[in-house]
């Protein structure tokens, strides 16, 4: 079990239309995942099967309906369906990242800085964090003509991966070179 980092069990999730007489829409029914250390995993499917519902349930941005959510949090299993805002913060903070399909950021920040601002804020170097901005930006098919252009200026494909550059230290798939 310390291989596992992450495991649902009878996850549950649904929403309620109060504007449409109160219909339930239930989206996730016992859902059962185990990701282990290590492992890189794809959640693929047709748009409405809940792929974003899971992933916002995992992060706590939604509160499951029912079931667990573990997380290994300072060598722990923590149940974020159960846990205080606190230890949710700390878990997000300090454990588990979550890379949104939509790219939020300053609109005219360059590429390179909207990477290296999170290793800023981890108490980086600048040199080093943008060093490493970089890189990332390379690994992840970001030609360097456009690292130092705003990233409102990219594809959805090239938003995506610099958001993914952002969150690189949560991604256990960017570990292994």
């Amino acid at each position: 079990m310390t291989n596992v980092m992450l495991r649902t069990n009878a996850l549950a999730k649904g929403f309620t239309l109060h504007l449409q007489g109160g219909v339930h829409i239930p989206v996730l029914a016992g859902v059962e995942l185990e990701l282990r250390r290590g492992e890189c995993v794809v959640l693929s499917g047709p748009s409405g099967v809940g792929k974003s519902t899971l992933m916002r349930s995992l992060y706590a941005n939604y509160r499951a309906d029912s079931g667990h959510i573990f997380v290994r949090h300072r060598d722990e299993m923590m149940d974020l369906a159960t846990a205080d805002p606190r230890t949710i913060l700390a878990v997000r903070h300090e454990t588990l990242g979550y890379v949104s399909q939509f790219l939020r950021v300053v609109p005219r920040v360059a590429a390179v800085d909207v990477v290296a601002e999170v290793l800023i804020g981890r108490g980086m170097p600048q040199e080093e964090a943008k060093a490493i901005a970089t890189d990332l930006l390379l690994r992840l098919n970001i030609p360097r003509r456009l690292h130092a252009l705003p990233p409102a200026t990219f594809s959805g494909g090239e938003q995506q991966r610099v958001n993914l550059a952002r969150f690189h230290r949560q991604a256990s798939c960017f570990a292994a070179r």
